[in-house]
């Protein structure tokens, strides 16, 4: 599906432009299988076990983001790209990334920047993150490593100061570290020529040093105090310095991921929010202009081009917190132990799920309606009425879809439970929440 397909889907009434994604009928949970029948088929010996790919080593099990791992095991296939190595933080969704080149004991992958997004920690800065592997060859491996062969990974440059660098502080065309700065630059601005990343937050100095230049309107000599993004700060990789909705860690992974690998200019700067200068709206990205001002600042624009803006994917209505924030009246049905597990969405991979089907067509919580058309109560319309739409449970905006609980708790139940009596399906409401420029963080 195009890109500027999927963005319409967010402005048409969903029972008229899409009546084959209206939410299923809950049919019958199984079928009735002879018990001998099921025994033969149970008791027939599986070959996929001895096929499956399977991992025994994994080196290094420190590392960071740029890095090359090697696994070893059997069952891989040979060549280059051919095999899948899945990466899965616990709680978090899986990152499929192609291998560089395998033998059928060896595979060697880079460490991809899409992992970047997946590394915050608790306040949202940037740490190594235990990520679990699972190899896809011509079978699924059986399951994913256990912690003794999950590799710790950290953000680019957070293994250190290069070993046997002798920086050239003299030269302003000698860059050691491979940061964006020449090694006499750094040494005039109180960096390390021979560590990529100085303060240990994450980011590069290159990218926060350019960073500072753009909210300081390119003003030199570089300011190197807050409030600007500094690469001597260890702790304002979660800032959001220009105000556009993003913090500083999740623009530089939009620049790393939309320059294939973090090539200056900035395509995403800390520093203005409107990186690169204006982009003005058109036909096809005008669902995405959520203060209607006729530009995609940064936190506006669909970096993955997947239909959903960025800001929406990292922070708001395609996340659970913003929803459980903006509609506290209504119990969530996320996040209850028991319940149907639905992972966030990433800005910088279309797939998130790796199931095939971009983010805004896809359906987080299987319901039936696509992330697109649960994105916003005023844009989700059933008739004349709006739906009671909400993309991380299955129960809205109808109780009888597939995915439904059939057993909600007596006790807080979620929305819509207890439904009022006569009431009809798909379920509308008149509480909308925010729109446009309105529409606040979590």
């Amino acid at each position: 599906m195009r890109p500027e397909a999927l963005k319409q889907l967010a402005q048409v009434p969903i029972g008229a432009a899409m009546p084959q994604l209206r939410s299923v009928p809950r049919g019958p949970r199984a079928l009735v299988v002879p018990l001998a029948l099921f025994l033969a088929v149970a008791l027939v010996p599986s070959a996929s076990a001895a096929t499956s790919p399977k991992i025994t080593k994994v080196s290094p099990l420190t590392l960071a983001v740029g890095d090359t791992l090697t696994i070893t095991g059997s069952g891989f296939i040979p060549g280059k790209q051919k095999d899948i190595v899945v990466f899965k933080r616990d709680g978090k969704a899986a990152i499929f990334v192609k291998a560089d080149s395998a033998t059928s004991t060896r595979i060697v992958v880079k460490v991809p920047d899409k992992l970047i997004p997946f590394l915050n920690d608790s306040s949202g800065a940037p740490a190594p993150q235990t990520f679990r592997l699972r190899v896809l060859a011509k079978r699924f491996g059986v399951a994913f490593t256990a912690k003794t062969l999950s590799p710790q990974i950290g953000p680019a440059g957070s293994g250190g100061a290069i070993p046997g660098c002798v920086a050239q502080i003299n030269s302003d065309t000698v860059d050691s570290d491979h940061d964006g700065l020449s090694d006499a630059l750094e040494h005039r601005i109180g960096t390390d020529p021979c560590k990529l990343d100085t303060d240990g937050d994450g980011i590069p100095d290159g990218y926060e040093y350019e960073s500072a230049l753009d909210l300081n309107n390119r003003a030199l000599p570089y300011p190197a105090k807050e409030p600007y993004p500094n690469p001597l700060d260890g702790s304002d990789a979660n800032v959001d310095y220009d105000g556009d909705g993003l913090t500083m860690a999740d623009e530089y992974s939009l620049w790393v991921y939309t320059t294939g690998g973090g090539k200056f200019p900035l395509t995403y700067s800390d520093g203005t929010q409107d990186t690169g200068g204006p982009t003005l709206v058109t036909p096809d990205t005008a669902a995405l202009d959520l203060n209607g001002d006729g530009v995609l600042e940064d936190g506006e624009k669909d970096a993955d081009n997947d239909g959903l803006s960025n800001w929406d994917e990292l922070h708001g209505r395609l996340t659970p917190g913003w929803w459980a924030s903006i509609f506290q009246g209504e119990v969530p049905f996320y996040g209850v132990a028991g319940n149907q597990v639905m992972s966030g969405l990433s800005a910088v991979d279309p797939d998130s799920n790796g199931n095939g089907v971009p983010d805004g067509a896809d359906d987080q919580d299987h319901d039936g309606y696509t992330n697109l058309q649960e994105l916003d109560r005023h844009l989700a319309t059933f008739g004349s009425a709006n739906l009671w739409v909400n993309p991380y449970n299955p129960c809205l905006p109808d109780p009888m879809s597939r995915t439904c609980s059939m057993h909600p708790p007596n006790a807080s139940p979620w929305a819509p439970f207890p439904i009022p009596a006569k009431a009809t399906f798909p379920l509308t409401t008149t509480n909308l929440g925010p729109l446009g420029s309105f529409i606040p963080n979590p």
